[in-house]
């Protein structure tokens, strides 16, 4: 049962990690003078872009956990109830599941850039 719980709790780090930071993002917006936060070209352009930036992130973030974590918690039962803690058997299983977690993390910055992209071209279009 214990190596059960340490097991959970490792495959639980990042999607908890993500949702935490999500929700800090959105909620409570550091600003760009306390040195925190997502600092690029764009984001600091702006107070819009700066806002939009860590809304986007945030959300990303968010919802990425939430998927993340819910995939952790079946793999994990579903593990769990084969007896994984025998045998290597399962190490695909949570290296594949932590290369999805890790790709996701990071995947949160292209895709605040592209919005910010976006968000430019808009005001300067409109």
């Amino acid at each position: 049962m214990f190596k059960f719980i340490v097991f959970f709790s490792e495959q639980i780090f990042v999607p908890v990690t993500m949702i935490v930071l999500g929700l800090l993002l959105i909620k409570r917006t550091p600003t760009a003078e306390s040195g925190l936060g997502y600092r690029t070209r764009r984001s600091l352009s702006s107070e819009r872009a700066w806002l939009a930036a860590h809304y986007a992130l945030g959300g990303f973030w968010l919802v990425s956990g939430i998927f993340t974590l819910a995939a952790a918690a079946v793999i994990t039962a579903c593990l769990g109830s084969s007896g994984f803690a025998f045998d290597n058997s399962a190490d695909k299983y949570i290296y594949v599941q932590w290369a999805v977690q890790y790709a996701l993390c990071a995947g949160a910055f292209p895709v605040t850039e592209l919005c910010l992209g976006k968000m430019m071209k808009a005001e300067t279009v409109g």
